[in-house]
């Protein structure tokens, strides 16, 4: 009977070391991979850095900085970038700015909320947006349309780091 429990403790012990082994490897590796990657968008002459396990696509005219079903939008502006939050604001005039500020980089950062109506009452949709003077020449753009269950601060600091190569 000693023998037989003891032959179960090695058991045990792989059991142990086969679950708790490959899930704390995993953990390092969700943490190596989600730790902040630059994003350079030649084409567009811009930058971000987002987690580094998002992946930057091109759809179009324009490039999707996403990691699953979440993600930016970055697309080149007609015009030059505006100089201020204020002269930035002033493109969204239906619309109530929360926050802006100017960024080291030069980009200029806003989240608003605009209004729509419907045929239910109107909707109001938040935007996380920031924009900057391209090094190709012109503006670019990140922006987000927060759904639901988005969380501003997900996509705010990527939207920030928003700067030219």
């Amino acid at each position: 009977m000693a023998t037989q429990k003891l032959g179960r403790i090695p058991v045990l012990l792989l059991g142990v070391a086969l679950f708790v082994l490959p899930t704390a490897c995993k953990k390092k590796e969700d943490k190596e991979s989600s730790a902040p990657k630059v994003f350079e968008v030649k084409e567009l002459g811009v930058k971000l850095t987002a987690p580094g396990d998002w992946s930057l696509k091109q759809r179009g005219g324009e490039w999707v900085l996403m990691g699953g079903m979440k993600g930016v939008i970055i697309r080149r502006q007609d015009g030059a970038a505006p100089s201020s939050p204020e002269e930035a604001a002033k493109r969204f005039p239906e619309s109530k700015i929360l926050a802006s500020e100017k960024l080291p980089s030069g980009a200029i950062y806003l989240f608003y909320a605009s209004e729509f109506p419907s045929e239910e009452g109107s909707m109001t949709l938040k935007f996380v947006h920031s924009v900057v003077a391209s090094a190709k020449g012109g503006a670019v753009t990140c922006q987000v349309q927060l759904q639901a269950d988005d969380e501003q601060a997900l996509y705010e600091p990527i939207c920030k780091s928003l700067a030219p190569l």
